[in-house]
């Protein structure tokens, strides 16, 4: 039995080098002495390679057969053709009779989908359901994506904590900033997105679900480049985003100048329903109208050495909010109402941040090293003013005023380094540190007869410091049809922190090991992809979770920091099929320890709740997707997006006793209408079922969003006209899952709304950059919590 099995494995290692050749031959050219040639594979070959012209020679080994891209550079010009290799070739002779200074052919458009070491790469600007409107509304098409509204945020493969990279940087933004960020982003900017739900041991281990990676196309002309939007959404408030970028290239420099601008107001309105005991319960409504403004602007410059690249980038952000937040707490007695507590409560909030950042980056002959730095500092200033009264006046409430200012100074250092062995092998290494200082206060001061008096006993300070020093190491070997990536990741991270209040010390150091390992097949003459990956992540407690800080809703009411949260532990298995590169399939098991919620907890002795983040002991969960993409006519597509997945939940503890499982399912509809006069009519419709997360079940709900767009001036300028949940369906409807608990609430939002969206482009160029750099793009930097 060894023997036959040895013998097929000898028979499929044979049948794999088979797929590979050699290609060599000369350079004739009579006026140009070009120093390098690429291949860069198109058309379901994802390989690139790269050799010196040595002696006007050049031999590249073990290369994968298919069709490249052709590049041959020299110090003055690029020339650029097609390669069709289906043999080893040795002898081929390469004519250039004449040096065309700048010469770029394009290359045939790219498939819809590609995938590559299971990161899944979405051609935006060859679908048309994903090239029209903004940035986030692709996101939220692309496969395996959807969007909580809850929370305000992207889930991928229905797990939560995505980070959102642009050409492989991360977007340093808070979760508001981020989303109007990307509503600012318009899909005509995008060349591709790629979805990486199982980041390798190159990346943080604190990658979350997943990293979706926006790349932007990229002006490349001499010249000045301009792109500048706006749009305005009404629904039950108004909003307004404006944004504009400005670009200037000369030589081998890049200057790029963005700003953003929002304003409007906005609402949360929640319901609850708790049972404290037999006989007694209560009702609570919350309504809260927020009003806020952003203002962001930022710059980049890049130098192109002719080895290396040095970019310097730099932000600032002006944040501003206020708050109006009512809410009317009534409790029964074998339902009837003894008792109503009325609250008003006025927040005012600012937050500025300052962010710079270096990267520079050095290509050797067969290795490359990128050094990079960060400093980002956040000012937070919270202020909040809380009246409540009974309307039976059996008990009377103070005034309570609340200041929490809060500085954040973090800083990133990073070093990569690539080392190609041969054209089919790779070593990837590298050292990271980040840094967090934190000083918080929360300080209350209540209304007395003789004025504002210091309310020590709710009041609190605390300090927070966080290292996180991780090294990595990973190697990359290459077939013909067979990818394998081995990795591992060790990550050190002590944290330490200190409360005024009871003179608490939190003191954590944790050391973990993040294995991945990934196989890849693919069979390029079948149209079959498959991928299989292995990673384990962690997810830490930010800082708003670990804050052992109070916030009032009412006197019965409070959101608790929790000092005691653990770390989150993940171990997935992923696997990946893509056919003929339109449609996908994947399944994904993960197993969760320690995940953390937010989570309601009661107190019958003092009738009062808290809102809270808790441990949820395991979460085993099994997920079911599939992306489908079809022209049905020549003026209709359509795209679905269909998940099903399996939840087991175990949670043993005073706060939490939970034994649940859960079939749940979710899909979405796209379809783009393409009529005359270039109009373009789309509709979208998703569905999800009754589902649990954490410690919460959900009620199914549904919406529809309908959309018209048309471009005018040779596309320059891009009208769009959107209404989203046609039907105000979305509804949010929650019950606690917790034997010894009973809560129910429902919560709305404005998510019923109509939007209007233009957007010009204006770029005038005089010729062409001799540096034809279309895929180099900056590499993974940690986004800070």
């Amino acid at each position: 039995m060894k023997k036959i099995i040895f013998i097929l494995l000898l028979f499929i290692y044979s049948l794999v080098l088979s797929q590979r050749v050699n290609y060599g031959g000369s350079l004739q050219s009579a006026e140009t002495k070009y120093h390098s040639i690429e291949l860069k594979g198109i058309e379901g070959v994802e390989e690139r390679y790269r050799e010196e012209i040595k002696g006007n020679k050049f031999l590249f080994k073990d290369i994968l057969i298919g069709k490249y891209i052709r590049t041959l550079r020299s110090d003055k010009n690029t020339v650029v053709d097609t390669l069709i290799l289906e043999k080893e070739i040795l002898d081929d002779r390469l004519l250039i009779s004449k040096s065309i200074e700048g010469v770029v052919i394009s290359a045939p458009k790219n498939k819809f989908i590609q995938m590559k070491n299971g990161i899944i790469k979405v051609n935006v600007q060859n679908n048309p359901i994903l090239s029209s409107g903004n940035v986030f509304e692709s996101i939220s098409k692309l496969p395996g994506v959807s969007y909580d509204a809850i929370n305000d945020r992207f889930k991928l493969n229905g797990n939560t904590g995505i980070r959102v990279e642009i050409d492989g940087e991360s977007l340093l933004l808070s979760g508001n900033e981020l989303m109007i960020y990307l509503k600012n982003l318009q899909a005509a900017e995008v060349e591709s997105i790629e979805i990486n739900s199982s980041p390798s041991a190159k990346y943080d281990a604190g990658s979350g679900a997943g990293i979706i990676n926006i790349k932007t196309k990229k002006f490349k002309k001499e010249g000045v480049s301009v792109i500048t939007n706006t749009n305005a959404t009404k629904g039950r408030y108004f909003k307004q985003n404006t944004g504009a970028k400005a670009q200037y290239n000369i030589h081998n420099k890049s200057f790029v100048l963005r700003y953003l601008n929002s304003y409007g107001g906005d609402f949360e309105q929640a319901n609850s329903l708790k049972g404290i005991s037999n006989s007694l319960s209560s009702e609570q409504e919350i309504y809260a109208k927020i009003n806020n403004a952003n203002h962001s602007i930022g710059g980049t410059f890049e130098n192109r050495f002719s080895h290396s690249k040095l970019t310097l980038n730099t932000k600032l952000t002006f944040y501003n909010e206020d708050i109006q937040q009512n809410t009317d707490l009534i409790f029964k007695n074998n339902s009837l109402p003894y008792s109503e507590i009325i609250s008003r409560q006025m927040s005012d909030n600012s937050l500025r941040t300052f962010d710079a950042g270096i990267r520079y980056a050095y290509d050797f002959k067969k290795s490359s090293l990128v050094l990079r730095g960060n400093y980002i500092r956040y000012n937070t200033k919270n202020n909040a003013l809380l009246s409540s009264k009974e309307v039976q006046n059996i008990q009377h409430f103070k005034d309570l005023e609340n200041r929490a200012p809060n500085t954040v100074n973090a800083a990133v250092i990073q070093v990569d380094y690539t080392n190609k062995i041969d054209s089919t092998s790779t070593i990837e290494s590298g050292l990271k540190y980040i840094f967090q200082d934190i000083n918080n206060k929360n300080l209350f001061y209540k209304r007395e007869i003789n004025g504002w008096e210091y309310d020590e006993p709710k009041s609190n300070a605390y300090t927070y410091n966080e290292h996180i020093a991780s090294a990595y190491l990973q190697y990359y070997k290459s077939f013909k049809r067979i990818d394998i990536i081995l990795g591992s990741r060790a990550e050190f991270s002590p944290v330490y922190g200190y409360s005024s209040e009871n003179d608490y010390h939190l003191k954590r150091e944790e050391l973990n090991i993040f294995p991945f390992i990934n196989f890849s097949y693919a069979n390029q003459s079948k149209n079959h992809h498959i991928s299989l990956s292995y990673n384990k992540k962690i997810n830490r407690p930010n800082f708003k979770n670990l804050m052992p800080f109070v916030y009032y809703i009412d006197p019965y009411t409070k959101i608790l920091g929790n000092a005691e949260l653990k770390s989150n532990i993940t171990h997935q298995l992923t696997l990946q099929y893509l056919y003929k590169q339109k449609y996908i399939f994947n399944i994904i098991y993960s197993q969760n320890r320690d995940a953390i919620y937010q989570t309601h907890i009661h107190n019958k002795a003092t009738l009062s709740s808290m809102l809270t983040p808790v441990n949820i002991d395991k979460i085993h969960s099994i997920i079911f997707n599939a992306n489908l993409s079809f022209n049905m006519l020549k003026w209709w597509s359509l795209n679905a997006n269909i998940n099903l997945f399996r939840d087991s939940i175990k949670s043993n503890d005073n706060a939490q006793n939970i034994n649940t499982q859960s079939w749940a399912y979710q899909w979405a509809i796209t379809n783009r209408f393409s009529l005359p006069a270039k109009i373009n009519l789309t509709s979208g419709f998703d569905f999800i079922s009754d589902f649990i997360q954490g410690p919460y079940k959900t009620t199914s709900f549904y919406g529809l969003s309908l959309g018209i767009n048309r471009n005018f001036m040779n596309n320059q300028l891009r009208f769009s006209l959107t209404a989203n949940d046609v039907f105000n369906r979305k509804e949010i409807k929650n019950h606690l899952l917790a034997q010894e608990q009973s809560y129910f609430s429902r919560q709305t939002f404005d998510s019923r709304w109509i939007r209007l969206s233009l957007t010009y482009i204006f770029d005038k160029g005089t010729k062409n950059n001799t540096s034809y750099d279309e895929d180099t793009v900056d590499k993974l930097k940690s986004r800070l919590k």
